[in-house]
C-alpha cells in the first residue's frame, strides 16, 4: 500500500502496477489509461488500485473514486469523452450507468445521458466487402443502387440507404470491422476490474458491479447479431400492432445476417431534431400517452420491451406517426419479474408505502445491509408525497427515479429490472 502511495504522482509506476495487476491484454490497458490521462481521469485508477490490500482477508469500508470538487460538469463530461474515445463497450457502460443515479452523481448522469456514439466512418470498400460476404453475392446483385455515404454511424455499425432490386427503398446497418474482437477483449477487462472490486472494496459488493458487467456482455453478445434485432424488430412490430400512431420498420430477411441488417427505409427525422414549436402542431399529448402505453404493454404484458427508447431512437415519421428504431437492445421479463413491476406500480398508485418497500426489497438481486423499518417509512414518506403533490395523477418515471435515490440513501442497490 505505501510503496503504491508514493508512486500515486509517477504515471508510469502506476501503469506499470494496473498492467502487473492485471495482467489481460497489457496493450488494452495502456490505451485505456492513456485515454484517462487524456482526460485528467488517470487518478481514478490510482485510487482504484489503493483500496487493495496485499492482506486478502482484509477489507476496506470503500473508496470514494470522486472527490467533491469532481462532482460537476466538466469533470463529468471528460468521462463522457473519455468513454466515447474508448470504443462501443465502454459507450454501453456509460449508457448502463447513466440509469443508476444511486452510482453517480447528477451531473455524471446528464453527462453519460448524452453520450455520443458516432466516430469516423468505415471506407466504402470495406463495407462492399462486408455485405458481399454476408449475403454471398455481388453488391451489385443485391441492391440497385446503394449510397455509399452512410446516413449514421456509430462504434458498431454504421446504416446506407439502398434500394433493393425490386424497388424497395431500404436502410442497411453493417457491423464494423472488428468491432466483435474488441469488445471482447474490453469485456474481458472488465470482467477481471469487477472481480477486483468485488473482492476488495465494499462499494464493489453494494452496488452489484459484476452483475453490471454481466448485464453488460449480455447486452452487447446480443447487439452483435443483428438477426437477433431482425427477430426483436418482428416482435414487437407484432406487439404494437393495434397502435395506431406507432410504427416500426419492415425487416428484409433475404437480406439480413449476423453482420447486416436490412430495414423498410423510414422517411422523417430523429424526434431529437424536432422543435418544440414544431411539435406544439401535433397533437403531442395523444402521441406521448400512446407511447407510454405502448412501452408498459411491452414490459408488464408481453414482457419482451425496448430497452433503449432514447429520442435518437425515435423518429417522426413523415406521416406523422413514430416510429420506433434500433432493437439491438432488447429485455425480457419472466413471468416473476412482470408481476413484481406490476404490483409494485399498483402499489405506488394507491398509495401503499409497505408494499413498494417489500416489493422492491423483493426484486433486489444482490442485498445490501438494510434497516427495513427506516426504509419502509422512508418510502411510504415518499409515496404519500408523490400523491399530495399530483392527486394521485403521478409521473411514473420520476416516482421510480426518487424511489432508486431514497434505496441508494439506505445502502440498497437497484434492482436489475429496473435499469433496463
Amino acid at each position: 500500500m505505501s510503496d503504491l502511495k508514493s508512486h500515486m504522482n509517477s504515471d508510469t509506476s502506476l501503469l506499470n502496477i494496473l498492467t502487473s495487476r492485471f495482467s489481460h491484454h497489457p496493450e488494452r490497458y495502456v490505451e485505456i489509461f492513456q485515454i484517462l490521462r487524456k482526460y485528467e481521469l488517470h487518478h481514478v485508477a490510482a485510487k482504484f488500485m489503493l483500496s487493495h490490500r496485499h492482506d486478502e482477508e482484509e477489507e476496506d469500508d470503500g473508496i470514494l473514486l470522486l472527490d467533491d470538487h469532481e462532482e460537476d460538469e466538466d469533470h463529468a463530461e471528460g468521462l463522457a469523452k473519455a468513454l466515447e474515445e474508448l470504443g462501443p463497450c465502454f459507450i454501453k457502460l456509460g449508457q448502463l450507468l447513466s440509469t443508476r443515479p444511486d452510482l453517480l452523481p447528477k451531473d455524471y448522469i446528464a453527462a453519460l445521458s448524452r453520450l455520443q456514439n458516432t466516430v469516423t466512418p468505415v471506407p466504402s470498400e470495406k463495407i462492399t466487402a462486408i455485405i458481399e460476404s454476408e449475403l454471398g453475392a455481388p453488391i451489385t446483385e443485391v441492391f440497385q443502387s446503394f449510397d455509399c455515404e452512410p446516413l449514421a454511424t456509430a462504434s458498431m455499425a454504421q446504416v446506407h440507404r439502398a434500394v433493393l432490386r425490386g424497388g424497395d427503398e431500404v436502410a442497411v446497418k453493417v457491423q464494423r470491422p472488428g468491432v466483435r474482437q474488441r469488445i471482447e477483449i474490453d469485456i474481458e477487462i472488465l470482467h477481471e476490474v469487477a472481480r477486483f472490486a468485488a473482492k476488495y472494496t465494499s462499494f464493489g459488493r453494494r452496488y452489484g458491479f459484476l452483475q453490471i458487467v454481466r448485464e453488460l456482455e449480455r447486452s452487447l453478445s446480443q447487439e452483435l447479431d443483428f438477426r437477433l434485432e431482425a427477430d426483436s424488430t418482428r416482435i414487437i412490430s407484432k406487439q404494437l400492432a393495434d397502435f395506431q400512431k406507432i410504427t416500426i420498420p419492415t425487416v428484409y430477411d433475404d437480406y439480413t445476417s449476423r453482420r447486416v441488417l436490412t430495414l423498410s427505409f423510414v422517411h422523417g427525422r430523429h424526434l431529437a431534431d424536432v422543435s418544440r414549436e414544431e411539435l406544439d402542431t401535433l397533437d403531442s399529448p395523444a402521441i406521448a400517452k400512446e407511447l407510454l402505453s405502448a412501452y408498459l404493454k411491452q414490459m408488464v404484458i408481453d414482457g419482451v420491451f425496448h430497452c433503449d427508447p432514447h429520442p435518437g431512437n425515435i423518429f417522426l415519421a413523415d406521416d406523422g406517426r413514430l416510429a420506433l428504431m434500433d432493437f439491438g437492445m432488447v429485455g425480457r421479463f419472466d413471468a416473476d419479474q412482470k408481476d413484481r413491476i406490476i404490483l409494485l406500480l399498483l402499489a405506488f398508485s394507491e398509495r401503499l408505502g409497505e408494499r413498494v418497500a417489500d416489493t422492491y426489497l423483493e426484486m433486489i438481486e444482490i442485498p445490501g445491509a438494510v434497516d427495513r423499518r427506516s426504509f419502509t417509512q422512508d418510502v411510504s414518506a415518499l409515496v404519500s408525497r408523490y400523491h399530495d403533490m399530483s392527486g394521485g395523477r403521478m409521473a411514473i418515471g420520476t416516482a421510480l427515479l426518487d424511489l432508486t435515490r431514497l434505496a441508494q440513501s439506505h445502502n440498497t442497490p437497484v434492482p436489475t429490472a429496473m435499469t433496463l
